[in-house]
């Protein structure tokens, strides 16, 4: 893949890039250093197999996710992600906010999810689903205490 297209399809890419990187690390610097450090093993890779612009973002993800994935530990003990005070999306362990997100926010198929979180299909349309009855109870349960804590 030619230098000028990689260029182009990077910088048209950035903001899905980015935010698909702070919904594995909510942090804005280590989610910078993701993306980063992910794009440059892409480029030291994969570059000659890609195709256009879904390959490059599929196969980016999927090297995101994989990192993402092997700093889980540091990055737990890094910061209390799962706590009470983060939104009810990074109480989530990372394989689920990545299968939430792709499928959520940027809309890709169950193949192309499956792709990026090496998983079979199966597992991730079963989890997808658990994901959002997960969630569905989370916020359910946070209403109801809501409820009785105000009176309503």
């Amino acid at each position: 893949m030619d230098s000028k297209v990689i260029k182009q399809i990077f910088s048209d890419s950035l903001d899905t890039i980015f935010s698909y990187s702070y919904s594995l690390v909510p942090d804005e610097l280590l989610a910078q250093q993701l993306a980063i450090d992910s794009f440059t093993q892409l480029l030291c890779s994969k570059l000659e197999q890609l195709r256009g612009k879904s390959d490059f973002e599929q196969e980016l993800f999927k090297v995101m996710f994989s990192l993402a994935k092997r700093r889980s530990t540091h990055l737990s003990s890094h910061e209390n992600w799962s706590s009470d005070d983060r939104s009810y999306f990074y109480r989530l362990d990372l394989e689920d906010r990545a299968i939430l997100f792709l499928k959520e926010r940027l809309l890709l198929s169950y193949h192309q999810v499956s792709f990026i979180v090496d998983k079979d299909l199966d597992f991730i349309q079963a989890q997808h689903l658990q994901i959002q009855l997960k969630l569905h109870e989370i916020t359910t349960t946070k209403m109801k205490t809501r409820e009785v804590a105000y009176g309503a």
